[in-house]
């Protein structure tokens, strides 16, 4: 009974945001009057803003952060996360019979930033350098605040409307702000480790689910009508644009200064996006014109994982190997 109990929680923390996309979403479609009624009553921003203080009580001030010690790893993995991923994305769903809806959310995703837990954990386990992995991913997010939203104006302004100045000064105040406040926070005052380790880790979990159940009650009608075989091509394109950025990287990253250790923690990091923050956008501006996108993000994320932690046992197998 113990180790079930143990496996039960392993698997729950493995696939907390998924669950937590899941767990919005059902009761949404059960109840969407209520859901539609919380959106109307402007809800979505504070449960952003509340999602993202989290993250920033998440980032232990002890782990030292030296942006400056390695400005070229910094430089690279703006260039593959923001510049290279989005065009390797481009490229496959130009060719892709898509509905817009699902153009639209895999797309979103892809100009998204590296993820805030997922992508250091993975390297960890892939024998990546932890300190790499640390001050890429917050690099990323923090410029994500600016960088994402040109991004989406680029390439999404011809499916849909994009204010980039608004959404800037959103993500500004929803996102950067809340996360900066958290880690400062964290940073000053002293917390109890037992519940604050509880509270930063399902706490966040808790806000994106009833973000996602605010924000998809309105669509019941548009999300019972996606058929398994959409699910199924959105996962192959979502492994195919993957895979292509994270070996490239990877490749990329041999011809330069970069150690293995570190060259594999660049090439997970910046082939991975983060499910939370285009979350935060989609329901910020889009949930209304583009109600099934969340599907497409939601199989992009859950098929990084599944692809990033299978490939990095095996990387690890080989460095112990070699």
């Amino acid at each position: 009974m113990g180790q079930l109990k143990a496996k039960i929680i392993k698997f729950v923390n493995s696939q907390i945001i998924i669950l937590a996309v899941i767990a919005g979403t059902i009761p949404a479609l059960i109840f969407p009057e209520t859901s539609e009624t919380w959106r109307q009553a402007g809800l979505t921003p504070w449960l952003i803003a509340g999602v993202f203080l989290c993250q920033g009580l998440g980032l232990n001030p002890k782990d030292k952060i030296d942006l400056s010690h390695n400005l070229k790893i910094i430089f690279f993995s703006m260039v593959a996360s923001f510049i290279i991923f989005p065009l390797i994305a481009y490229a496959t769903l130009h060719f892709a019979q898509l509905s817009t809806d699902n153009y639209f959310g895999l797309m979103l995703i892809c100009c998204m930033p590296c993820t805030l837990v997922s992508g250091i954990v993975i390297s960890d386990l892939a024998g990546g350098d932890r300190a790499s992995a640390l001050f890429i991913t917050i690099a990323l997010n923090c410029s994500a605040v600016i960088i994402s939203p040109l991004l989406i104006s680029f390439y999404l302004s011809s499916t849909a409307e994009v204010d980039t100045l608004s959404l800037i000064q959103k993500l500004t105040l929803t996102v950067f702000i809340p996360a900066l406040c958290g880690w400062g926070i964290r940073k000053k005052i002293k917390l109890s480790r037992n519940g604050f380790n509880l509270s930063i880790k399902y706490l966040p979990v808790l806000f994106l689910g009833t973000v996602i159940f605010v924000n998809t009650g309105g669509q019941k009608d548009q999300i019972l009508k996606s058929s398994l075989n959409d699910v199924v091509y959105i996962a192959l394109l979502s492994a195919i644009i993957h895979l292509i950025a994270l070996y490239l990287f990877k490749s990329f990253g041999k011809q330069t200064s970069m150690s293995d250790p570190q060259n594999r923690s660049f090439s997970i990091c910046c082939s991975q996006k983060t499910l939370p923050l285009a979350i935060a956008i989609w329901s910020a501006h889009f949930a209304q014109s583009f109600p099934t996108a969340l599907i497409a993000t939601m199989i992009y994320h859950l098929v990084q994982i599944y692809l990033d932690s299978f490939i990095a046992q095996k990387w690890a197998k080989k460095k112990k190997l070699s």
